[in-house]
């Protein structure tokens, strides 16, 4: 029996095993948050053909834009099964477990290079398992717009994996430079690649970063220029309606923030409760983040020092660092200062780093024990995470317990509970996020929705002016205020309205049906005509725009 648990194929069989049941009650998670934009209103994955279409993500914000490939992707399943998301979520699960089987792959031979050469499959296996059926991987897994996250993932271990079959075979060099480059167009995450696998060289093969430049030149200016990719990337990232950069935080305080959240990140990895499925755009204050700061700068520190004098020991702290780097240092990604996500890649370095601690002290069996026994409470954990994602009602109203201070949370539950009917439950929701933020844009434009539904078309108005004020570019601020004005008597108004929100946001739909309505009741027929194909080209199942048109042919 011992025997079994050295073998590679045990191992590879339990990762597959453990990721299929620990994700089986993921499959019927519904689209949400950013997937109704990224995924729903994401034009350029209706045709997968050519595919320069969805080869060239559009701009505007989108978790998609300017990743090509994780864009494609979507097209692929789009083309296989249109909106049934368990085809969306059986590719998100199939890259995360072809990961685990490439970390697997690594470690083994990383770890055959060591003293632990002859348990190498075991403890192998029990990093790759305990990463595999890590909890707070779900967000990377069950939330589908973060394939990109899983994506670019998958590409750094295989960049990592043909490196190191490259060293004995040099055609794996070849897989190793595409696999970079597919990562490239998949998430900056991938920035730091070609320079960990340069210091995994100099710390597991060579032994000098001098040496392996001059032994692998070609090599290293091959993963060099796939920099290329990401530049295009992060041109493309400017045009994502300032996602990324100053604006709601400045980059000083983001830096701040990124202390308490790394600091976070590495609690959770020992211990993934609570996970929070958005933590908001609030800064932590200086107060509460010191702790965390300088735990990370001692971390920072101890990698430094340690990548010199143990330079194995080292590269497990660079490997977490430097893929953090892009998203938790001092650029701000003003969407979510703190993401459990980010830790994807990263959390490997701490699973391993745990591992290889334990068995310095401990012996074949207690090494065996403890990982299955981990690995089952993990994957119990995974499970119970995936049932917060069962809903989009659910996950808000998850998040906003844990995080009462997250406004977003609270509007957005709000959001789910009027989509479901109950209006009047809706609105203390909403009034609890201007409460926690009255600079909340969303909830003032929530708000101005219940006044309209009610028929108060005046405090409707004054409150969707309350959300432009702090959302100048909000198509939907813009649509919803014109609609007001329309029913107010105010035409000329309205007709503005629905025009900037089309400037702003061409491919809003709401706007197009507003727009040709306001032409049908101005009896311009050719115009209210245009204004509802394109509604029907942009949503083909737009019931408003189909019902517009058919007004149209019976007044004919």
């Amino acid at each position: 029996m011992a025997k079994a648990f050295k073998h590679p194929l045990f191992w590879l069989a339990l990762l597959l095993a453990g990721g299929i049941a620990a994700y089986a009650n993921a499959f019927s998670v519904p689209f949400l948050f950013d997937d109704l934009h990224s995924i729903r209103e994401n034009q350029s994955i209706r045709h997968l053909w050519p595919l320069w279409g969805p080869l060239s993500p559009p701009h505007g914000g989108l978790t998609f834009s300017g990743r090509p490939l994780a864009n494609l992707t979507l097209a692929v399943n789009y083309a296989l099964g249109g909106w049934n998301v368990r085809g969306y979520h059986a590719f998100n699960l199939a890259v995360h477990l072809l990961a685990g089987l490439a970390l697997y792959g690594i470690a083994r031979r990383t770890l055959l290079r060591t003293p632990f050469g002859e348990e190498a499959a075991l403890l192998a296996g029990v990093i790759a398992l305990l990463w595999t059926l890590h909890p707070l991987q779900t967000e990377s897994v069950t939330y589908l717009s973060q394939r990109v996250e899983s994506m670019a993932g998958l590409c750094a271990f295989w960049t990592l994996y043909g490196f190191i079959r490259g060293v004995e075979a040099p055609g794996w060099r070849v897989f190793s430079v595409l696999a970079c480059a597919c990562g490239m167009a998949c998430k900056e995450t991938m920035a730091a690649l070609p320079l960990l696998v340069l210091f995994y060289d100099r710390a597991f093969v060579l032994g000098s970063v001098q040496k392996a430049i001059e032994l692998r030149l070609g090599y290293y200016v091959a993963l060099v220029l796939t920099w290329v990719i990401l530049g295009k990337e992060v041109a493309w990232e400017q045009m994502r309606s300032g996602t990324a950069g100053e604006g709601t935080i400045t980059a000083g305080n983001y830096l701040v923030t990124q202390g308490y959240a790394i600091a976070h990140y590495v609690r959770l990895a020992f211990w993934p409760f609570p996970q929070i499925f958005d933590y908001g755009t609030a800064a932590v204050p200086w107060g509460r983040a010191w702790p965390g700061f300088l735990f990370v700068a001692a971390g920072v520190a101890a990698t430094g020092w340690a990548f010199f004098r143990h330079p194995r020991a080292g590269f497990l702290g660079l490997w977490f660092f430097a893929i953090l780097a892009p998203s938790s240092s001092v650029v701000p990604v003003a969407t979510q200062v703190m993401a459990e996500h980010r830790l994807y890649l990263s959390l490997a370095a701490l699973v391993a780093g745990a591992v290889l601690l334990l068995r310095r002290g401990t012996g074949f069996r207690t090494i065996l024990f403890v990982g299955l026994a981990a690995a089952v409470g993990l994957g119990g954990a995974t499970w119970r995470r995936n049932a917060d994602y069962r809903s989009g009602e659910a996950i808000w109203r998850d998040t906003a317990r844990k995080l009462p201070a997250n406004g977003r949370a609270w509007s957005n539950w709000g959001c789910l509970v009027y989509e479901d009917g109950r209006l009047e439950e809706a609105l203390p929701l909403w009034r609890k996020a201007l409460e926690v933020n009255p600079r909340d844009g969303d909830a003032w434009l929530n708000i101005g929705l219940y006044y309209y539904l009610k028929g108060n078309f005046p405090e409707s108005v004054v409150a969707y002016r309350r959300a432009l004020a702090l959302l100048p570019y909000s198509a939907a601020a813009h649509s919803n205020l014109g609609k007001a004005l329309f029913d107010m008597g105010n035409r000329e108004g309205a007709w503005a309205e629905y025009f900037t929100a089309l400037r702003f946001r061409p491919e809003f739909v709401p706007a197009w049906n507003n727009l040709g309505f306001y032409y049908e009741a101005a009896g311009k027929k050719p115009e209210a005509r245009h204004a509802y194909e394109k509604a029907l080209q942009l949503d083909p199942g737009n019931a408003y725009a189909r019902d517009g048109m058919k007004r149209l042919d019976t007044a004919r």
